[in-house]
């Protein structure tokens, strides 16, 4: 009876540690997938993308011409709402390096020690 019971707690400890190696994996892996994610797409794109609203912008405003305040305030809104349209948001890669961060602080949790507490003498007095 001992020799099954030592058994079955050895296969729930083999899985638990299967377990625990396929959550730092996919953590680990989603850390990764978020950061390439967020320095590639997100990063890498704000220089293409100001040089071309740039570009547009320049070509409706010539240099040769002086502008009154309200258009050139109309022009720098014009360009931020173009910038915010077109830019890549950070939330999705940031949710998904959340997650992993998350995975990996659960597979790295460990379950504490139970120490057996020592029983107490039923011949204390009590006041």
């Amino acid at each position: 009876m001992c020799d099954r019971i030592s058994a079955v707690r050895a296969s729930i400890v083999a899985d638990t540690k299967k377990g625990k190696l396929i959550v730092r994996l996919v953590g680990y892996s989603l850390l990764i997938i978020g950061f390439l994610w967020l320095c590639i797409w997100c990063g890498c794109s704000v220089e293409p993308l100001a040089r071309s609203i740039g570009m547009e912008h320049f070509k409706k405003y010539p240099v040769t011409k002086s502008y009154s305040p309200e258009e050139v305030g109309s022009a720098i809104r014009d360009v931020l709402d173009e910038y915010v349209d077109n830019a890549h948001g950070v939330r999705l890669p940031a949710a998904v390096m959340l997650v992993g961060g998350i995975l990996l602080d659960m597979a790295s949790r460990r379950r504490p020690k139970r120490i057996p507490q020592k029983k107490q003498n039923d011949d204390t007095i009590s006041n």
